[in-house]
């Protein structure tokens, strides 16, 4: 999957927004951070959305540093790890209610259609898009984009999922076609503000949390990994979750600091055809 600001949160409402997001598949650069500087475009596309949201390269990495609210996510991908899926993980935040976004990989999917259930029964659980077979995004490959984006939101739907219109690019490759295609597709590509490098065996829940303290932030989306790829992540979310509650810090899905940023495509027809 897919710089680093220092900042200590000391009050959350003088605090930028952050958003917490969880893979399930291993990532390359898995723990990321926002850079403070912008490059002219990036300003650019900050301006056009307004309320302090971020879009860097047409991706979605940040919502409003004017509210509490933040989001974690968890990307769910092809995996050769045991078990394929965080039941512990999951059992908690059902437990603790926390509204998290799970960005879905077809191939995972199609694999592991009972622990999907487990997702779609939970109301404050939201589903979106995480490619079909978790393929690289290279530049000059509009087509494969295309397939991976169209792929896995047909599997999906054929298993009874209905995601939201979001798009976290595998690995978080952001050619240059991602938003044109994105935009074709009626999706939103999402990266992240904030990822915690939780496939590392290295990065234990202390060092993790310790490094979310001084990132996260009002807006701010969160990733780690919801099955055997995320080495601490369960533990990691007991701490964390009532830790960011007791700041002040408010759960919502990645949907809603969209939807505050006024970024929400209108949901797009889907083409299923047989496999």
């Amino acid at each position: 999957m897919t710089n680093p600001w220092l900042l200590r949160i000391v009050r959350p409402w003088i605090a930028l927004p952050i958003v917490f997001v969880v893979s399930a598949g291993l990532s390359e650069d898995s723990t990321r951070r926002a850079d403070h500087a912008l490059t002219p475009q990036q300003a650019r596309e900050s301006a056009e959305v307004g309320l302090s949201c971020r879009l860097d390269k047409g991706a979605f990495t940040n919502g409003s540093r004017e509210g509490v609210e933040i989001a974690l996510s968890f990307d769910v991908c092809p995996t050769s790890h045991t078990p394929p899926f965080a039941p512990e993980l999951v059992a908690y935040l059902r437990r603790a209610q926390v509204p998290a976004t799970f960005f879905v990989a077809g191939q995972w999917a199609r694999a592991n259609p009972q622990d999907l259930q487990v997702l779609k029964e939970t109301p404050f659980f939201e589903i979106a898009l995480h490619g079909d077979y978790h393929h690289h995004l290279q530049p000059g490959q509009p087509q494969a984009i295309q397939q991976e984006i169209e792929g896995g939101r047909a599997a999906l739907v054929q298993l009874g999922a209905h995601p939201q219109p979001l798009f976290r690019p595998p690995y978080g490759d952001a050619p240059p076609e991602l938003a044109a295609v994105a935009r074709k597709e009626s999706v939103l590509p999402v990266l992240w503000d904030s990822g915690l490098g939780d496939p590392d065996p290295n990065r234990t829940a202390a060092v993790m949390e310790r490094d979310a303290f001084r990132w996260v932030q009002a807006g701010s989306i969160i990733v780690l990994h919801a099955n055997g790829g995320g080495v601490a992540t369960a533990e990691l979310v007991r701490q964390l979750v009532p830790a960011l509650r007791k700041r002040g810090y408010v759960f919502v899905p990645v949907s809603d600091l969209a939807a505050q940023c006024h970024l929400m495509p209108a949901q797009a027809p889907v083409r299923v055809s047989a496999r």
